[in-house]
């Protein structure tokens, strides 16, 4: 797959989604937290936390006023418990219950429904962690690249390593698509959220893209 699909991968990572071959109306508009919001660890933010079903499992989902800022999925071995990563990421900001809010955002996503509207995401991270993050959300569904091949796309040949940091820094799971980055020679690879989960991603897509 990997050395059929090269050409593809280097073709999604310039132009992005488009055209009607494409998985689904899922367009990612990603935006970046600023000096400021970072230095304040989101003083004054509001973010909205609900929980709901989807194709991997229960799935935590936080949002704020400027787009989906955290998508984790919870094991049945941790229901109770709480991502604490993105409590980590903004500690000052106030976390509010919303099961409505989220519900939207969580149908959109998950049910795929019609828009041409683009899903607004909000991080925060390095320079480098958001260029591979931008990187990902430009890889067409379906298809699988290496850290090899992001570091590439980025212009950092030789910064494998890194990618794979900053694809473990990834706090929205499954719209930047770090489930569809493996290691050169086809393994798999470990994932935030259970490498059972990732196959299951990798196949969906794979499946839905076959039609």
């Amino acid at each position: 797959m990997l050395a059929e699909n090269t050409d593809v991968l280097n073709t999604a990572l310039k132009v992005g989604l488009s055209g009607p071959g494409r998985l689904h109306d899922l367009c990612v508009n990603m935006e970046a937290a600023t000096p400021g919001e970072i230095k304040s660890g989101g003083v004054g933010m509001k973010i909205y936390t609900g929980i709901h079903p989807s194709p991997f499992g229960e799935t935590l989902i936080h949002i704020n006023e400027r787009g989906i800022c955290g998508i984790s999925f919870i094991n049945k071995e941790n229901k109770l418990a709480r991502e604490q990563r993105l409590y980590n990421l903004w500690p000052n900001a106030k976390f509010i219950v919303d099961q409505k809010k989220t519900e939207k955002v969580a149908k959109r996503i998950f049910n795929q429904t019609n828009s041409n509207a683009p899903i607004d995401v909000f991080v925060k991270g390095t320079n480098f962690q958001v260029q591979v993050w931008q990187a990902l959300v430009r890889l067409e569904p379906g298809t699988l690249a290496t850290y090899g091949q992001i570091a590439k796309a980025i212009g950092k040949p030789k910064a494998s390593r890194a990618v794979g940091g900053a694809i473990g820094a990834n706090h929205i799971g499954f719209l930047i698509p770090c489930h569809r980055v493996i290691r050169e020679g086809g393994i798999f690879g470990s994932y935030h959220w259970g490498v059972d989960r990732k196959l299951a991603m990798i196949g969906w897509e794979q499946v839905k893209r076959e039609g």
